[in-house]
């Protein structure tokens, strides 16, 4: 019996290298999974690249992760950079992650105590 191989079309042919674009999307999927240890693994790899994010909202996605992980440092350092870019635009969107942050870690470690 012959099986059928589904197989891209060659238009999409060699895979462009990994820069900024594919380490964000794919941390960004991890991220609607809630896999925290995916998305650390792609920012540590992401951020080690000579490429940086076009916005500096696609930051949130590692500060995310990397404050799950307890890498509050991280998070904050992240947080900080976002913030120099564009205090006016980032700084309010900033302040609604770490207040959401806030309410979901408190609410880990309570479970945690328990």
């Amino acid at each position: 019996m012959n099986q059928v191989v589904a197989r891209m079309p060659e238009i999409y042919y060699p895979e462009p290298v990994h820069a900024w674009c594919y380490y964000f999307e794919k941390a960004d999927l991890a991220r609607q999974l809630k896999d925290w240890n995916q998305v650390v693994k792609l920012g540590d790899v992401a951020f080690a690249l000579d490429d940086y994010p076009n916005d500096p909202v696609e930051r949130f996605v590692f500060i995310e992760g990397y404050a799950h992980d307890g890498q509050w440092d991280k998070a904050m350092e992240l947080s900080i950079v976002s913030y120099k870019v564009s205090k006016d635009y980032v700084g309010p969107l900033l302040c609604k992650l770490w207040n959401r942050l806030n309410g979901m870690c408190l609410k880990a470690l309570e479970k945690q105590m328990l």
